[in-house]
């Protein structure tokens, strides 16, 4: 006759062959009472309070509970034992720290085999750790999980108590309106092959991510499927990041307040468009442009050339039709030039600055210095023995027109031909004109005044004719083109 047994997990007694034979039925009443609890019943253990048999924990953490589930005192008429056979178990407590509990059979070195829901419904935000002398599972506030105990490694398991969803596989997960799927901490969204993300069409706020407060990022699908940002910044200082744009479009990237256009790219023509002040008055900032190019930047207007920037010969250009005001100018280096039209250097005419001397010229001039520095200049007299009592030769430009005055003699017949540039002229000449002359006076050797006259015979060959009593010095200024 074999003997009764009772099953090392959840207590179910196995009567011998002839066993029991006036109790067979109380027996088996109190199987199907296990049965029912490891198939269906609810529990609420506290932490701190933990059942006959077990340990309980302290309310900060520091020291764990230990959860006896085997034992063969329960019965019918008795709840005391059976708790470790419930199919949903819920920890409680009061507590202040993080609460671990061990998982154990008959005893505190004995790990049973189980299968069950718990929900952690300890005091927010401490979490419950399941132990059972391997891998732990860790479930959070409020949070419920099916776990397994394994008393030793089997399968695909090691010993120790397991979360059987954390890792789970299904072909279609439909998440009812108002449900949430939540990442307790670091999580990840693991595609393993291509995957397509489908959003409502028409709908305003297609997609949110939230930070639980506020909105991140909110996908819109109506007209324009807009993407709209919430972030203060846009990071990616931690790699290298390219915008692809669409090519070959106008408008290929538009960044806009609803209402006024600032950026936009045209791909089809390389343009990036700014349509309101480029303020850098915050920072102290380098503008680069490409070196060795003879166009490294150029400033239109869509049809004209304002500014070029020359970075072959470092030269700036400004071509434009306005004024351009500037309260003071300096330029450096020597030999400087301020040309006019679209001639460069001493070939073009205008301003410079020769060694230190300014000059001008016109066009089709040559380069003179400028008036103020020529007023009274002496120039040296071919002609000297004529004129050496009077020593009264010179000239002076001011702005296009040239005064040049001189003292001649003009000899027995009383009257004398003049070339400007001659020996009997002066060194000095006109550039292309001699508009007129006139005599300022004409003196006997004695001193008495004579009357003299000049007339221009020839302005383009800077001929004039001047007539006196004979052998009389006459002083005479002529007027013509400066040549600047």
């Amino acid at each position: 006759m074999s003997e009764t047994t009772v099953t090392s997990n959840y207590q179910l007694k196995m009567i011998g062959t002839g066993r029991e034979s006036a109790t067979w039925g109380e027996s088996n009443n109190e199987n199907l009472v296990r049965l029912e609890s490891a198939l269906g019943k609810t529990v609420s253990l506290s932490v701190v309070a933990m059942p006959l048999g077990s340990v309980s924990a302290s309310s900060n953490g520091s020291t764990p509970a230990t959860w006896i589930t085997v034992s063969a005192s329960d019965s019918t008429t008795s709840e005391i034992g059976s708790e470790g056979r419930s199919k949903l178990v819920e920890f409680t407590g009061t507590v202040t720290g993080n609460i671990t509990v061990g998982v154990r059979g008959r005893n505190s070195g004995e790990i049973p085999a189980r299968a069950f829901w718990v929900k952690n419904s300890l005091t927010a935000p401490y979490t419950l750790t399941l132990e059972a002398g391997g891998t732990n599972a860790t479930i959070a506030n409020g949070r419920t999980a099916f776990v397994i105990v394994v008393p030793a490694a089997t399968g695909g398991y090691t010993q120790g108590v397991h979360k059987l969803l954390d890792n789970i596989e299904l072909a279609n997960l439909r998440i009812a309106s108002g449900g949430q799927i939540n990442f307790l901490g670091a999580g990840t969204i693991d595609f393993d092959g291509a995957a397509t993300m489908i959003l409502p069409n028409g709908t305003a706020t297609a997609l949110a991510i939230t930070n639980g407060v506020s909105t991140v990022i909110a996908l819109s699908t109506q007209s324009g499927n807009q993407v709209t940002l919430n972030s203060g910044i846009v990071n990616t200082q931690t790699q290298n990041t390219s915008f692809l744009v669409r090519d070959a479009s106008t408008l290929a990237f538009n960044i806009t307040d609803g209402t006024t256009q600032y950026i936009a790219v045209d791909s089809q023509n390389n343009k990036l468009l700014l349509s309101t002040d480029l303020d850098m008055r915050a920072q102290i900032l380098d503008f680069l442009i490409k070196p060795n190019d003879a166009n490294a930047l150029d400033i239109t207007d869509g049809t004209n050339q304002i500014v070029k920037f020359d970075t072959v010969t470092g030269t700036i250009r400004i071509r434009s039709a306005v004024p351009i005001t500037l309260p003071d100018m300096l330029l450096t280096g020597t030999d400087a030039y301020i040309n006019f039209n679209t001639v460069e250097g001493s070939g073009g005419y205008g301003m410079r600055d020769n060694a230190g001397v300014p000059e001008v010229k016109k066009t089709g001039g040559s380069w003179n210095q400028i008036a103020a520095y020529r007023l009274g200049l002496a120039i040296a007299n071919a002609s000297a023995s004529l004129v050496a009592s009077a020593n009264k030769m010179g000239s002076f430009d001011v702005g296009p027109i040239r005064l040049i005055f001189n003292t001649v003699d003009v000899g027995g017949s009383g009257s004398l031909a003049i070339t400007l540039g001659t020996a009997e002229g002066t060194s000095v000449n006109m550039a292309t004109t001699l508009y007129t002359v006139m005599v300022c006076q004409a003196d006997s050797t004695s001193g008495a005044s004579q009357n003299a006259r000049a007339w221009v015979t020839s302005p383009a060959s800077r001929t004039f004719t001047v007539e006196c009593n004979a052998n009389r010095l006459v002083t005479y200024i002529a007027i013509g083109d400066s040549g600047l």
